[in-house]
């Protein structure tokens, strides 16, 4: 783990650790007063820290957010007259409640709570993040500062805490990076968001907080200042734009709130208000618009499958097979979509490597039986990586490859969903290498045989080198579109999730070529497929769109803590 990932988890843990302590205090602290005001009793936005806060509260899920806390006196004048501006704050954040907690104590009535933690006037207005000093940070003292002055605060608070290692939230867009990067999104999602930024701006952040409940239907890309004028859009004066129908609309509003409210009136005539999540079924029984979306516990649950199957074959251990081994955890170094694992996967591939040496030779032809010695020091090795690394997730349940059973999809669905997420974030000098790991595991560690064998019959003749990335995408899209039309042939599928052909006419009508099918059905036929002309181009602009955005886990689920640190 690096210096920096680890002094990290220890502040982290001190600031828990101090939270915790705010918290758990006012649970068990009498009040000396004989009665109060709770001046936020009719705010539901604001959380009114008291001793019956305790009921219905998620201890370990809430004391991991940022807090905002006003400690105030009910008798206070000036904290009355607070009482709208910080109301103002809480409503204005409404939509981060994600990522912090907007909060008021009345220090009369907990005068322990509020002296440990330094109180000397009111209200005062403190930020606790574990990148603060354990006992938060004054920000506000009067009611008469900026309101949104304390909210950029908050966000770039939120940033700094928990978004430091991703590059999408550290970068701004140029002119050409940000053609290409709606390129690959088009047209999926529904709604692109493009904010002119300067390096210390907070803008398209906030917005992104604000707008991340829409994660299947917006994105944000903060563009530098002069980029648009370099594309051609140097008539558009507007802060914030929304990309729709191969246009850039400017947006009116000059402030955060009146740029929420026009983009809302626009997801409200899409009618995608309150969207629904990566699981849900949008359409009846039997339509292919049910979302196949990835979602980060799919990938992370079908390599839980992947690691607890690569053990069987230790026993019988070649230089094929680890050659395979070495090259799956490299690619997952390179393509998969979450830094914190990737790094995980690099120190994997490391011991790997050095157990390897302690082996010695292994032999080039599969034994008959195995090799106890081999077999016992791998799966030792293999055991202790996956347990140091927190790689194991019994506890996860699939998402958006959930079939009507047990016994329909889950892992052969996620794979697929591993290996186009892979295919796509892929750095272009390594996509050859992606290649080459996807066809060496499934040949090697594999369980199902079947498949396997089917695999290897559609990959001869495969080329080993020379690959480019739009080949690569095209390569893999074509595979996994042969195999659910013979499947949908052989009937062989969950009677919920008909196969189909992906994607299909309603999630991408500008990949088919104008009149090739007869009709306008989701669920064409296996003679039907060999129809079809495709429009290749806007299909690679579809699939780049469709897994670069990999949809986070839920909070309560134990690989949200575990891909943030």
């Amino acid at each position: 783990v690096s210096t920096q990932s680890t002094g990290f988890m220890n502040l982290f843990r001190k600031y828990i650790s101090t939270l915790s302590f705010l918290l758990l205090a006012l649970f068990t602290e009498k009040s000396l007063a004989a009665d109060g005001v709770n001046l936020y009793i009719n705010d539901s936005n604001v959380v009114s820290l008291g001793s019956d806060f305790i009921n219905g509260f998620d201890f370990n899920k809430e004391i991991r957010k940022v807090w905002a806390v006003n400690f105030y006196s009910d008798w206070c004048p000036h904290c009355r007259w607070f009482v709208p501006t910080w109301s103002s704050l809480a409503s204005s954040t409404k939509g981060w409640s994600k990522f912090m907690r907007v909060a008021a104590i009345d220090c009369p009535l907990h005068p322990k709570v509020c002296s440990e933690f330094g109180i000397k006037q009111y209200p005062t207005i403190r930020l606790f993040s574990p990148s603060l000093p354990l006992k938060g940070k004054d920000f506000m003292t009067t009611a008469k500062e900026n309101i949104s002055t304390f909210t950029d605060s908050i966000a770039k608070e939120i940033k700094k805490t928990y978004f430091f290692h991703q590059e999408a939230f550290n970068r701004l867009f140029g002119s050409q990076d940000l053609i290409s990067e709606i390129r690959r999104r088009d047209p999926t999602p529904q709604h692109i968001i493009v904010v002119k930024e300067s390096e210390d701006s907070i803008l398209a952040f906030e917005l992104w907080m604000d707008f991340n409940r829409f994660s299947r239907e917006v994105v944000i890309l903060p563009v530098e200042d002069q980029s648009l004028g370099e594309v051609g859009q140097a008539q558009l004066d507007a802060r914030v734009l929304l990309y729709r129908n191969k246009a850039l609309i400017p947006l009116q509003g000059t402030s955060r709130d009146q740029i929420k409210k026009e983009l809302m009136l626009f997801l409200e005539k899409e009618d995608i208000e309150n969207p629904k999540d990566a699981t849900s079924d949008q359409d009846t029984k039997g339509s292919s618009s049910k979302t196949m979306k990835p979602t980060l516990i799919d990938l992370v649950k079908a390599l839980h499958v992947s690691f607890n199957e690569i053990p069987l074959q230790f026993g019988t251990m070649t230089v094929t097979k680890m050659n395979a081994l070495k090259e799956f955890l490299q690619a997952l170094t390179l393509a998969f979509p979450n830094s914190v694992l990737k790094d995980r996967f690099s120190r994997g591939l490391a011991r790997i490597r050095s157990l390897e040496r302690k082996l010695g030779e292994l032999p080039h032809d599969e034994p008959t039986s195995d090799n106890v010695h081999h077999k016992v020091m791998l799966t030792r090795e293999w055991e202790e990586y996956l347990k140091s690394e927190n790689l194991i997730f019994n506890d996860l349940e699939w998402q958006s490859c959930k079939g009507s059973s047990p016994n329909h999809r889950g892992y052969t669905c996620a794979v697929w969903l591993l290996f186009h997420s892979m295919t796509i974030h892929s750095p272009p000098q390594h996509v050859s290498l992606i290649i080459n790991a996807i066809r060496s595991y499934v040949k090697s560690f594999f369980g199902c045989k079947q498949c396997a064998g089917h695999f290897a019959k559609m990959t001869e003749g495969t080329k080993s080198s020379g690959w480019k990335d739009e080949e690569a995408i095209l390569w893999l899209w074509k595979m996994h579109n042969t195999v659910n039309v013979r499947l949908m042939g052989e009937g062989r599928y969950d009677p919920q999730f008909p196969k189909y052909v992906f994607p299909s006419v309603t999630q991408c009508p500008s990949c088919y070529v104008k009149d090739t099918l007869s009709d306008a059905s989701d669920i064409v036929s296996p003679k039907v497929f060999k129809e079809i002309n495709w429009n290749l181009k806007e299909v690679v602009s579809f699939l780049s769109g469709w897994y670069i955005n990999i949809l986070p886990p839920p909070e309560s689920s134990s690989l949200s803590l575990l891909v943030r640190k």
